[in-house]
């Protein structure tokens, strides 16, 4: 049974990515379907950031703190995929607010629709909201950096003290 996510009739609505993260969406939104079933693409337009995929589109442009959420638009997201593993995460992983309707209809049940916010990390009504394999790849991508920069200082480190050490047996005395 497909069921169509028809529209998102927002609310309120507040989203900051911190300015240098966004580097990440777009290396993890090409497009490739890595980013999930949504297979979203981001491209960045001058001061705007824009991830879209069949589902649906956000739209955030450059403000005080980092990127800010401008627009949310949903077309026909089937299964709710675009909404599910796009723009919910992003509300959730980046503590935003977002207070909307969410219209739905099927061929079976017809159409309902269903309140939803999300503020602080978290969804009422509950649902099962992952923080997305994208943000998971980018922590990962993040940690195996720190890991290789903490390697290299290690090496560094170490030479050193392999120096100081044949320094010191050269003295006289030692």
């Amino acid at each position: 049974m497909s069921r169509y996510l028809q529209d998102c009739d927002v609310r309120q609505m507040r989203l900051v990515i911190p300015a240098g993260e966004e580097d990440a969406l777009l290396n993890f939104f090409d497009g490739s379907g890595r980013a999930g079933s949504a297979s979203a693409r981001a491209t960045r337009q001058g001061s705007r950031l824009k991830i879209e995929a069949v589902g649906g589109r956000i739209v955030l442009g450059t403000g005080a703190r980092g990127f800010q959420v401008e627009e949310l638009r949903i077309f026909d997201d089937r299964e709710g995929v675009f909404f599910d593993e796009i723009v919910a995460p992003l509300f959730v992983a980046y503590q935003g607010l977002l207070c909307c309707t969410l219209r739905w209809s099927g061929a079976r049940v017809g159409h309902w629709e269903e309140d939803l916010r999300i503020e602080r990390g978290r969804c009422t009504p509950s649902r099962d909201i992952t923080p997305g394999r994208w943000l998971c790849a980018a922590a990962r991508e993040a940690s195996d950096e720190e890991i290789h920069r903490k390697l290299e200082e290690a090496r560094r480190l170490f030479g050193e003290y392999q120096r100081l050490k044949t320094s010191r047996r050269l003295l006289p005395g030692h």
